[in-house]
């Protein structure tokens, strides 16, 4: 009880909870055995919003995407999608791609709505040769092949 709490007021407080502590002690809860504080540290690290994507956070967070429970998939799911083009790793890329084809209907949403709160932030994803997805900003696909800023 006192964990969901402590998740729920980081994450109402954004961006300015966003401290080396505080993303390391919510990186801890990711992988914690309790599936409820698993969820609430998903969702507090997902509303500090671009300041949440720690890569020890977006490795749990690419870890949750696995998870047997389908609400904990959602709930990592959703909260990279609120990290914009931080939390468009390799690894998250992937989970989301798994999820597209997950069988629970909430989870294949929380895919797509977290792609889409990318493309928001500039970022396309494509699957690409071999089936791997790829991330590209759109200010690389506008640029002539070749220039350089």
């Amino acid at each position: 009880m006192v964990r969901d709490s402590c998740e729920k007021a980081v994450g109402e407080l954004g961006s300015v909870s966003a401290t080396p502590c505080v993303l390391s002690y919510l990186a801890g809860l990711l992988r914690s055995a309790d599936q409820r504080i698993r969820n609430a540290a998903a969702e507090a690290v997902g509303k500090l919003g671009r300041t949440g994507g720690a890569p020890d956070a977006l490795a749990r967070l690419a870890g949750l995407l696995k998870d047997r429970n389908s609400y904990a998939r959602s709930a990592a799911a959703a909260a990279v999608g609120r990290l914009g083009n931080a939390g468009a790793t390799q690894g998250i890329l992937e989970g989301l791609g798994r999820l597209l084809r997950d069988l629970n209907r909430g989870a294949r949403y929380a895919a797509s709505e977290a792609i889409g709160e990318f493309f928001a932030d500039g970022v396309r994803v494509f699957l690409g040769p071999g089936g791997t997805w790829e991330k590209r900003m759109v200010v690389e696909l506008v640029q002539p092949r070749g220039h350089r800023d």
